[in-house]
């Protein structure tokens, strides 16, 4: 279902919060989320697919980049959800030499070089995670095509979500597999959570600032009330978190009277026209946080039941997203985040033996862990 979620406040200017927070911004959001502990119940919510993405999915991207796209800078809804990080896109090695072989074909069919589409191929690369699987051959008297063997084998040790693929043989095979177009809803789940999260970082680190946004904070609490109650719980709980790290500073609380003094004997200059603003803004981000949720379910409506990751799947999939050495604490710190359960007493020795017994890691300088895949 479509959603108008981004309607502009000004249309004479084009002046929305998307404009403010871009896609691209959600990246770094969740980076910077992820270094502070505190702050880490704001990723709920916020969709992170572990993919790998099949040929047939790259060919269309190549075909989409050589004959159809008229502006250089135009990006598919494949391209904009890989930079905002909503999607982790995971490859066989495999796939380099499939995508090659019909680099021709592309061109042929397309009407440009083949050094045009081998171009597109290397720009795409980059934001691809290429790994090796350890068993890749298929059952012997099997009749699977040992083409898309390499494809699950790779979703199975990495313990990713699914194969994101137009092929129809995979599901024969068991294997979990989106062969849906979600592009435009994940595209559209980036675009929205990247303005909630901005926004509500936004409303709390930003206090300091100066009266001018005190001035709108006030405002901002004043008419959209409503709309922050409306809030699921995890941005009400930040909001709450950052004002409270502000305001236990002693210095910061006496800066903050002083500046809503100043706020307040102002305010009554302040013309109608920007409160008029201020409350489009509102309803753009209970819109953004509404859309975020609906394609949020959206999204995970259509994930095929994959079973829980195990130690090493995980541990896989951190060091080959990573592309360098990680520290054990490292390591179990990014997995106890994204939500691995353990009964281990002592987690990061059990870590240790796992990695060492897998045959896959090596030990690359005092307790700092390469993924030879990688």
């Amino acid at each position: 279902m479509e959603s108008r979620a981004f309607l502009p406040i000004e249309p004479e200017r084009g002046l929305t919060l998307e404009k403010f927070f871009p896609s691209d911004s959600l990246a770094g959001m969740r980076s910077l989320l992820e270094s502070l502990p505190v702050l880490v119940p704001m990723l709920q919510g916020l969709v992170e697919l572990r993919l790998v993405i099949d040929a047939n999915i790259v060919q269309q991207e190549l075909r989409w980049r050589s004959a159809t796209r008229r502006n250089v800078n135009a990006r598919s809804g494949l391209q904009e959800f890989l930079d905002a990080g909503v999607v982790v896109a995971l490859a066989p090695e495999f796939l380099k030499s499939e995508i090659e072989d019909h680099l021709q074909d592309i061109a042929a069919d397309t009407g440009v070089s083949v050094a045009k589409v081998a171009e597109h191929w290397r720009d795409f690369q980059s934001q691809l995670h290429f790994y090796e699987p350890k068993d890749s051959k298929p059952h012997a008297g099997s009749e699977v095509d040992p083409d898309d063997v390499v494809y699950v084998k790779t979703r199975e040790e990495l313990g990713a979500h699914a194969v994101y693929s137009r092929d129809l043989d995979l599901p024969k095979m068991n294997a979990p597999v989106i062969s849906i177009s979600l592009d435009l809803t994940l595209r559209r789940h980036a675009r929205a959570s990247s303005v909630v999260l901005g926004v509500t970082l936004g409303s709390g680190l930003t206090l300091m600032v100066g009266a001018g946004t005190l001035i709108g904070a006030y405002r901002l609490v004043e008419k959209g009330a409503k709309g922050i109650r409306g809030l699921p719980a995890w941005a009400q709980w930040s909001v709450a978190a950052c004002a409270v790290a502000v305001l236990a500073h002693p210095k910061t609380r006496r800066k903050l009277k002083e500046l809503w003094s100043e706020a307040l004997s102002v305010a009554g200059e302040l013309k109608p026209r920007v409160w008029a603003t201020l409350g489009e803004i509102i309803i753009e981000f209970c819109r953004a946080q509404q859309t975020a949720a609906e394609t949020y379910k959206e999204i995970q409506g259509a994930l095929p039941k994959s079973g829980r990751s195990t130690t090493v799947q995980r541990a896989r999939l951190i060091c080959l997203v990573s592309g360098e050495p990680l520290s054990i604490r490292e390591i179990e710190r990014r997995m106890l985040q994204r939500g691995h359960r353990t009964r281990s007493r002592d987690f990061a020795r059990y870590l240790r033996r796992v990695l060492r017994e897998s045959g896959q890691f090596v030990e690359s300088g005092p307790d700092q862990w390469l993924l030879q895949a990688a």
